[in-house]
């Protein structure tokens, strides 16, 4: 209740959206990648051993808020510059037929959107970005870790082919899109495939989005712009294509992106928005697993409450991979992701169980949990009705000797 009085008091600022209303759900159940349980351990004491740095916004200094505030301004005006460089001579090229395939127009687009997000991060380095993944580099890149280091990132294992899946994340701030783009590599490693996200339609209002989404490939989806803390209203009709998009993105070699609080969370520090399952959904009909992205820190540097206000510039993304298998529900889905992302997003380290949660444990123990307490309930409604009725019949015995009594009396009378 806290968090939607909160929200409800804002001024609307939606980004990139879910893509479908809650009553949109399919169910089912299969087989997904395994994880060693040391490989996990050690992505999560890493990422805790970090944690103490992921909350220095609050002792920021006026002079150093103000130096990261310029900084952040001028790499916004940097994208703004260098993107319509990079991606229209390759809209160009594919217009003239130089460029055939639409599908190497968006690998081209996507890469050098990545590249101008990437370089421009360091070469302006207003933002101290950790990226925790379980997903990892090849051997070959593992020998050159130089780059690695400078960001922090904590790696693991071997990257073997990645199939194609479905990645979701939590949705704090407008910079959430650059710094997904910039750090891709960090978390989905080098054999990772390329990337849609599916966005609020809304957004091509802007030039420079417009630019970048589309010349991507990039998925809209539309919904009514009701204000920010409403429930998403979608249009329906738009779903037919939404879904002949994405099926043709998997076929085209793309992962999807999808964010399923389906609009910015003004308030990250005390949890997440609603959840939709739209992305469990795409998952069942897909037959694709599921893959969970969780970022802290972003709305320090651009809040949407306060644009003119920077309190922190410490970034940490943590990647988790699909452990045990995939959700067997929807409701498994929107749980699972609140535990482990909403923590995450929260505190900036990992819910002490989040393994459980990933590989569906916990999940059967709540469920096993609830049916057990609604036995209890039922048992105890039963017990009270047992009561009942034996006073009942007692009362109605008693009833009936007091009759006989009488009976009998007026007989002595007669």
């Amino acid at each position: 209740m806290q968090l939607q009085q909160c929200q409800q008091q804002q001024g609307r600022r939606r980004t990139i959206s879910n893509c479908l209303p809650n009553n949109f759900q399919l169910y089912s159940s299969s087989s997904a990648t395994m994880m060693d349980d040391g490989l996990i351990n050690k992505g999560e004491e890493n990422s805790s051993s970090n944690s103490s740095n992921d909350n220095g916004g609050e002792n920021m200094s006026r002079l150093g808020s103000t130096l990261t505030k310029i900084g952040l301004m001028t790499y916004i005006a940097s994208m703004c510059a260098f993107l319509p460089v990079f991606l229209l001579p390759i809209l160009a090229l594919h217009r003239l037929g130089i460029i055939k395939s639409r599908v190497t127009k968006e690998h081209l687009s996507l890469r050098l959107g990545q590249f101008c997000s990437r370089w421009l991060m360091r070469l302006i380095p207003f933002a101290k970005v950790r990226c925790t993944s379980t997903v990892t580099l090849s051997a070959k890149s593992t020998s050159s870790s130089s780059s690695s280091k400078r960001d922090e990132t904590e790696q693991s294992s071997v990257e073997t082919k990645p199939e194609p899946c479905i990645w979701v994340c939590n949705h704090t701030s407008m910079l959430d899109i650059f710094v997904l783009l910039a750090y891709d590599l960090q978390m989905r490693g080098t054999k990772r495939r390329p990337i849609k996200i599916v966005y609020w339609k809304d957004l091509e209002k802007n030039i420079i989005t417009k630019l970048l989404f589309t010349s991507c490939g990039f998925i809209p989806v539309e919904m009514s712009d009701n204000g920010q803390g409403n429930a998403n209203v979608y249009k329906k009709s738009s779903f037919k294509n939404l879904l002949k998009s994405i099926k043709e993105a998997f076929v085209d070699g793309f992962d999807i992106g999808i964010l399923p609080e389906g609009q910015l969370n003004l308030t990250p520090e005390l949890g997440l928005q609603p959840i939709f399952p739209g992305a469990f959904t795409m998952a069942r009909m897909s037959k694709r697993p599921i893959h969970m992205i969780a970022m802290h820190g972003i709305n320090q540097l651009w809040n949407p409450n306060d644009l003119g206000e920077v309190t922190g510039r410490n970034i940490h993304i943590r990647t988790y991979p699909p452990i045990g298998g995939r959700f067997s529900s929807a409701d498994e889905f929107v749980e699972s992701f609140k535990r482990i992302v909403g923590h995450f997003g929260q505190y900036g380290t990992d819910l002490e169980n989040y393994v459980e949660w990933l590989n569906g444990n916990a999940w059967t123990a709540k469920m096993e949990a609830e049916e057990l307490a609604k036995w209890a309930d039922e048992d105890d409604d039963n017990s009270h009705g047992d009561v009942s009725n034996e006073g009942d019949s007692s009362d109605g015995n008693d009833n009936d000797g007091d009759d006989n009594d009488i009976d009998r009396t007026n007989d002595k009378a007669l």
